[in-house]
């Protein structure tokens, strides 16, 4: 059977870019294809979250992201006054990155060109159907209807997924009952840096700086929430809402763009059907708050790239996609959760909702546990996949996201000095924190799995370690040696390379 890819994309947003990106250097062969003609100008999102800016770390994007965007040390929760506080958090980035995320998109797309991939435009998906070996997949181009047939298929396609209904899987969840209004406007009095959000009996405004001189305006307007607005929305619908709210229009002009937001929240019963995967807004959908819908989705692609790759590269079990819905959708499911939680407290109305915003306020301020829960819960960067090999259920470290540890200098010079640079698209990492004793090459080679891992043999530099708090610097301190897979979480620790070994081979076979 001939084959047009190993992996059909749909969907050349963030989360599909990533994971074409990702599966094209592994090797694997992958088409994306985006019905639109070009980029959209506009920015849905515009927060980069600190979990995200470690993954692009590990493959040597990090760096242009942060030159290009504007750092936030605190968060809000729910848009109030009382800030989420990032500068503990366990990692070299402590803070949340202001970026458009046109320019995200443009980063990601520039790094799969450059890995020799790129974008198939105007060619629109209409419909699919599976094979056991295969998925055919129709479509529609300036030159008329085809058909692409691909080994999966995985749709990255947006809330309104058109791989996601075609392959059957249910949405389950609430449609939209309040709305907001976003406008890209020039604003002649906008608020102080210090103070983008305010709160009142009226409603919520949120204001967000953007190059050029412009802000990105979101108004929540209490008086109109339930409402059906005018479509398109008028430029003075949107400054009526903000007047209502704050008492001014802040001098505002110039719009660019009038768009509405709804609440709807749903997630896929399942993100995989067959031969069919789902990522991104095509696998959950919620209400913008908090900025973490691109990172889930990048986060997502991460975790599914290297299953992909192991099953179509290296002959893993087909039971390795099924463990991506096992991983991928609790999380979804959890952010969609607090997300309604936060939606509740900007939308109680009058005097009731204003106090109960408040008091959740001091809440805030008054106990700094809460704060950080919320903070790590936001960031991603808590996220924990379970004891992943079944043998290590009472190992605090087995199944989190490993920090970012510093590394001695090897006596050549060659060796890496981060956790991060032992990355690589694919492959899982054993690490030697012994400087070598336990012969983790010797293991990994024996075993023949030297392209699916590699090794490093190094020593720990605790001095120049991200921040970490005193119980998980400890646990770190006495490991001797850690399997990390292809998505940055720990899969093993021990002192056996052999037990590794066999917690590889468990994981994919």
């Amino acid at each position: 059977m001939d084959f047009d890819t190993d992996v059909l994309i749909v969907g050349a947003g963030p989360v599909g870019t990533w994971l074409a990106a990702e599966l094209a250097a592994t090797g694997v062969g992958v088409r994306l294809l985006e019905a639109r003609t070009e980029r959209s100008t506009w920015s849905r999102g515009h927060t980069v979250q600190p979990r995200t800016l470690e993954l692009l770390d590990t493959r040597g994007l990090s760096e242009p992201l942060l030159a290009a965007g504007r750092i936030s040390d605190s968060w809000h929760f729910a848009l109030g006054q009382t800030r989420l506080d990032f500068t503990g958090l366990p990692t070299r980035y402590p803070f949340v990155l202001l970026n458009p995320q046109v320019g995200t998109e443009e980063l990601m797309e520039r790094r799969l060109r450059e890995l020799g991939g790129g974008v198939t435009r105007q060619c629109r998906v209409t419909g699919l159907r599976q094979y056991p070996d295969r998925v055919e997949t129709e479509i529609e181009t300036p030159a008329g209807p085809g058909r692409l047939t691909a080994r999966y298929v995985v749709g990255c396609d947006g809330a309104h997924s058109t791989v996601r209904t075609a392959a059957g899987i249910p949405f389950t969840g609430t449609e939209n009952i309040t709305t907001t209004l976003s406008g890209d406007v020039v604003l002649e009095d906008p608020p102080p840096d210090g103070a983008p959000i305010l709160s009142c009996e009226a409603g919520v405004l949120l204001t967000i700086p953007l190059p050029e001189g412009r802000h990105l305006v979101g108004v929540l307007d209490h008086a109109t929430m339930h409402g059906t607005p005018p479509s398109p929305v008028p430029f003075a619908y949107l400054r009526a809402a903000v007047e209502r709210v704050a008492g001014t229009d802040l001098g505002m002009r110039d719009p660019r763009r009038i768009a509405t937001v709804g609440d709807a929240g749903k997630v896929a019963d399942a993100y995989r059907a067959g031969r069919v995967l789902l990522a991104g807004d095509a696998a959950h959908m919620h209400y913008p708050m908090g900025g973490q819908g691109l990172n889930l989705g990048v986060q997502d692609a991460h975790n599914l790239a290297w299953r992909l790759a192991a099953v179509l590269r290296a002959g893993a079990a087909d039971r390795v996609l099924d463990d991506y819905t096992a991983e991928r959708r609790p999380v979804g499911a959890a952010v969609l959760a607090d997300v309604r939680a936060q939606v509740a407290l900007v939308t109680a109305t009058g005097l009731d909702g204003f106090t109960l915003r408040r008091r959740f306020d001091t809440l805030l301020s008054e106990y700094p546990a809460l704060n950080h829960d919320l903070t790590a819960r936001l960031s991603q960067l808590g996220v924990r996949y379970g004891a992943l090999d079944g043998s290590h259920d009472d190992d605090r470290l087995v199944g989190t996201r490993a920090p970012d540890l510093a590394f001695a200098p090897t006596p050549d010079g060659a060796g890496p000095r981060r956790l991060f640079e032992t990355a690589r698209p694919g492959r899982f990492a054993l690490l030697d924190l012994t400087g070598g004793r336990l012969r983790a090459d010797r293991a990994i080679a024996a075993a023949g799995l030297h392209e699916l891992a590699g090794t490093a043999s190094v020593t720990a530099e605790p001095d120049a370690n991200p921040p970490m708090d005193q119980d998980l610097a400890r646990s770190w301190s006495t490991v001797p040696a850690a399997l990390i897979r292809p998505d940055g979480h720990t899969a093993w620790i021990g002192d056996d390379p052999g037990h590794a070994v066999d917690t590889l081979k468990s994981l994919l076979f």
